[in-house]
């Protein structure tokens, strides 16, 4: 077994949104596809999804979104272990907040421990020597903004080992180009770093994002929406991440639509 992993990052899938040059059906197709083409051994690799499944709140959106996992992805044997997060257009519009979001996470999981309510917003999965620490920062319920329940990260974090990495749907770092506001980002980047956690896997603003913060260069990486409409400096992307004991390094997939196809180039990980 190889002491390295592999993580395929996708994020706002956005299904049942409006039209746009690339139907998240479709992305997810060409998302395998690539993923296919790099030859990772599939007891290697996890595929992390973090959040914005659904337009809306939409329940056929989840549905939608379960089918296409499956048959586009899934049933193609290439990741060993799927992490998922809930992000705000993942709030139900029913009383149990969470209900559609966490029937879509066991689905593709087949986990029951990744299942998120109003009272547990953060879930650890182990993943051989690596802990993943998800957190939903849409537990509120409120779509308008992100919060984090930085008692149960803290928690969470006393039972993880060094090579953690946290996942979450909102950026911690607020951009020009979108994205909501995350409250408590600074205490949440403060405990990353008082942790040592290798890295913090976000989406919501719908473009990629690399930085590295405190005195352990936790890196805090955001990937694109895979089939959103795209707006100004955004694009379709994912990102896959190759982790070792001395290495980190990503590709980044960006989706051109004169090729209809994800073109990669190296991703720049300080």
């Amino acid at each position: 077994m190889s002491d390295s992993i592999q993580i395929a990052h996708i994020s706002d899938l956005h299904f049942h949104a409006d039209d746009g040059d690339l139907d998240p059906a479709e992305a997810l197709e060409m998302f395998a596809d690539q993923v296919a083409r790099l030859g990772y051994r599939q007891e290697n690799v996890v595929l992390v999804i973090s959040g914005d499944v659904t337009t809306k709140g939409r329940t056929g959106g989840f549905s939608s979104a379960v089918r296409n996992v499956r048959d586009k992805v899934l049933k193609r044997g290439l990741f060993s272990q799927i992490i998922v997060c809930p992000g705000n257009h993942d709030i139900s519009v029913s009383r149990r907040k969470f209900h559609e979001f966490n029937d879509f996470a066991f689905a593709v999981t087949n986990d029951e421990k990744q299942l998120f309510t109003e009272d547990s917003s953060v879930v650890v999965t182990k993943f051989r020597d690596f802990d993943f620490v998800a957190i939903n920062s849409a537990h509120h319920g409120d779509h308008r903004f992100g919060s984090i329940n930085l008692h149960q990260v803290h928690r969470a974090l006393s039972t993880c080992g060094p090579k953690t990495i946290l996942v979450t749907h909102h950026s911690p770092i607020s951009s020009r180009y979108g994205g909501h506001g995350l409250e408590h980002s600074h205490e949440l980047l403060t405990l990353a770093s008082q942790h040592g956690a290798l890295a913090l896997l976000h989406g919501d603003i719908h473009s990629d994002q690399v930085l590295t913060v405190g005195r352990t260069r936790t890196k805090i990486l955001g990937v694109g929406s895979l089939g959103f409409v795209p707006g100004s400096n955004m694009n379709n992307q994912f990102t896959v991440y190759n982790i070792s004991e001395t290495n980190f390094s990503g590709v980044l997939f960006i989706y051109k639509k004169n090729r209809n196809d994800f073109v990669p180039t190296e991703l720049q990980v300080p």
